[in-house]
């Protein structure tokens, strides 16, 4: 039975198993959303595409072996297939660039974004977040990718200059 209820959240707070109280959510359904991938990108692109040095020809077939069957991996195959040196915007057309804000509708076109500017911090960043859609989706998960290829100098001066300071612990 679905529970969309704040007992669930009470559960989870209690130490209930979150793999049990995930599908629970979203009226059974459980959650397909986005965010979740736009928070985790850099441990997924360290731990599975940057660690074992995916270039970008092959990043997206690495990633593809890797995905569980699923809408996601549905999109992510056809993202492999389509050349690096394609129209963005006609990419972003054909996979998705967050509209649904649901990981399918995201992922594939951000990891293809990825992939195609693999070396280049900031032409990943304005290639994701010039397309219409979840463009802060888009930015978070694209660069969190691309920061651990090519190192945080790689982030314009002036960029990182804007940047609020991190916590002192």
């Amino acid at each position: 039975m679905p529970d969309d209820s704040p007992a669930s959240d009470a559960r989870l707070r209690d130490g209930a198993a979150w793999r049990e109280e995930a599908p629970r959510l979203f009226r059974g359904r459980g959650s397909f959303g986005n965010g979740a991938a736009m928070r985790a990108a850099p441990i997924g692109a360290f731990f599975a595409i940057v660690a074992c040095r995916a270039d970008r020809a092959t990043l997206l077939e690495t990633v593809v072996r890797y995905t569980p069957p699923g809408n996601v991996l549905a999109r992510l195959e056809r993202a492999a297939r389509i050349p690096l040196h394609a129209d963005p915007v006609q990419v972003g057309d054909a996979l998705g660039t967050g509209f649904d804000i649901a990981a399918h509708d995201t992922v594939p076109f951000c990891l293809w974004v990825a992939a195609r500017h693999l070396d280049s911090y900031e032409e990943a960043i304005w290639t994701a977040t010039s397309q219409p859609g979840d463009r802060d989706t888009n930015g978070a998960i694209v660069g969190g990718i691309v920061v651990l290829a090519t190192s945080v100098d790689r982030i314009p001066v002036l960029w990182r200059a804007a940047t609020e300071p991190l916590p002192v612990p």
